[in-house]
């Protein structure tokens, strides 16, 4: 997300005066229930121009972009950097940083995110979908219309003019594909899951059975893309939480639609009524597929067999051993001996048989920035900066925190001679693997872990799980010194860190006329 700043520039940022009005008015906060958002991003979202009849726009941990209109006049717009055309409405702004102040969507406070955190979680999908059939689909012809029964299918492909209706229950398929006004009606009460990609054609519609207002399908993508072609009407609750949403323009989405990242030509949306669904269901069988697999070689088995037979003829007992050892690859050996004595002439032969065979295999490296979890990484977000979901390492520890711990630090900051800062970002990395912050996002137990701000102050963090962002915001000049005191929790079997293993950027900084301010600098040290 840096980079995202970095783009949008140095006069991205809110007024400190402002940001304080909006804070300590105790506006009403966004909301944490993924149903109420027509439009939810984890990452980001793009548009070139929204008309909201109803429901909110948010993101989670990332920008809102766009220097089109966003008509939204009945809707709150979240995310931590939101740029907006000046001609765009809204009925209440929560941003960290912003480019301007709009008359028709007023600032009412910091941002809080992540609101919803993990999208999987929230879609009902932690562990991925049911198999698909991957020989059994479905193709339906120019004109024609066909009846589908729940069940499990391949590929859905509907060809243009095509027209496929859907009843009540479950549908899976290893990726929905339709052409040219090509139709999908779907029961209010069907689930749709695609193991693949979806895409609908332009002028074609996903819509509902239904012939009063409805919510939709709910609509589970476990691909890495969904395209929404120019003209098309969506009726759905989809969720995709790894996938790329796109939406052509002069397309209208009813419902609510939630991605990693999304991209909207000129669009009209509609959210669903607030309170009537429920998206996420706990019924779902236990799936057999998944994003990320892994191989475990066999445990190696050793097994021996010996025999012994005697004769009473001429010739003494004769004694065979044969003995096989196996073990998982890489090596394998087989040895076998063989042993025969006579009495008259004496006479021995012994033979000895062995073979190995070593076999490896290479994984390729696991390249951070890909977008791809791969071995060795906690996450992938596209890029290879600090400050969003997911840190430069694409890896975030893992910590057992000891609760009756409190390691204490205090972050400090230094500005220009002669330069004022009533309002200052920085993003704190800590080591995750060695101390903890309770809870994530802006939770209580977060906020109770940033103490000691400067009088009057007002701050607002949020917790990355790595790294600690926190907004402080003052009517009056901050003293140059301690910005705030943080408290971490030590974590289980490591050594504490030293003050040495954290870093402090300052992100953002600007006086009280909310002119940015250079040169602003953090430090953090112990006690």
């Amino acid at each position: 997300m840096q980079r995202e700043r970095a783009v949008i520039g140095a006069g991205l940022r809110a007024t400190a005066l402002t940001l304080a009005l909006a804070a300590a008015a105790g506006a009403a906060d966004v909301s944490r229930r993924l149903d109420d958002y027509v439009l939810f991003a984890s990452d980001g979202l793009r548009t070139r121009g929204l008309r909201v009849v109803a429901g909110d726009l948010g993101v989670d941990a990332g920008v809102f972009d766009t220097r089109a209109t966003v008509d939204a006049p009945a809707s709150t717009i979240g995310a931590d950097v939101v740029r907006l055309a000046s001609t765009s409405t809204c009925g209440a702004l929560f941003a960290t940083g912003i480019d301007r102040l709009l008359p028709g969507c007023p600032l009412a406070g910091l941002f809080p995110g992540p609101v919803v955190g993990d999208l999987r979680s929230a879609c009902g999908l932690p562990s991925g979908l049911p198999a698909c059939a991957s020989g059994g689909g479905v193709a339906v012809g120019p004109g024609e219309t066909r009846a589908l029964s729940p069940g499990t299918y391949g590929a859905l492909d509907v060809r243009s003019g095509g027209h496929v209706v859907l009843s009540a229950g479950r549908y899976v398929f290893c990726r929905v594909r339709t052409g040219r006004q090509a139709r999908i009606e779907a029961d209010d009460a069907s689930e749709i899951l695609v193991t693949g990609d979806l895409a609908i054609g332009p002028g074609g519609s996903l819509t509902t059975t239904a012939r009063e207002a409805a919510s939709g399908p709910v609509v589970i993508v476990d691909g890495d893309r969904v395209s929404v072609s120019r003209g098309t009407t969506a009726t759905a609750r989809l969720c995709a939480p790894d996938a790329l949403l796109i939406a052509g323009d002069e397309t209208s989405l009813v419902g609510r639609f939630a991605a990693r990242t999304i991209r909207t030509g000129r669009a009209t949306v509609t959210g669903l009524a607030r309170g009537s669904v429920t998206t996420t269901t706990s019924t779902r069988p236990v799936p057999t597929t998944s994003s990320t697999s892994s191989t475990s070689l066999p445990i190696p088995t050793t097994s021996s067999t010996s025999s012994t037979t005697s004769s009473s003829s001429t010739l003494p007992p004769t004694t065979s051993t044969t003995s096989t050892s196996t073990s998982a690859p890489p090596t394998t050996t087989v040895p076998t001996t063989t042993s025969t004595v006579g009495t008259l002439p004496p006479t021995t032969t012994s033979t000895t048989a062995t073979t190995t065979t070593s076999t490896s295999t290479t994984r390729p490296a696991a390249v951070c920035g890909n977008n791809a979890v791969e071995p060795g990484e906690t996450c992938d977000d596209g890029n290879r900066v600090d400050g969003d979901s997911c840190p430069s390492t694409c890896r975030i520890e893992t910590c057992t925190a000891v609760p009756a711990t409190a390691r204490v630090f205090t972050v400090n900051f230094t500005r220009p001679a002669g330069a004022d800062v009533a309002g200052i970002t920085v993003l704190v990395d800590y080591p995750e693997g060695k101390v903890s912050i309770p809870g994530s996002g802006g939770e209580a137990t977060v906020k109770s872990s940033i103490t000691n701000l400067p009088a009057g102050a007002l701050g607002t963090p949020n917790d990355l799980d790595y790294a600690v962002r926190e907004v402080v915001a003052s009517f009056s000049p901050i003293p140059e010194g301690r910005l705030f005191t943080l408290t971490l929790q030590d974590c289980q079997g490591v050594t504490p860190p030293a003050a040495s293993e954290f870093s402090c950027r300052v992100e953002d900084a600007a006086d009280q006329l909310g002119l940015p301010v250079d040169g602003v600098t953090c430090t953090v040290q112990a006690g």
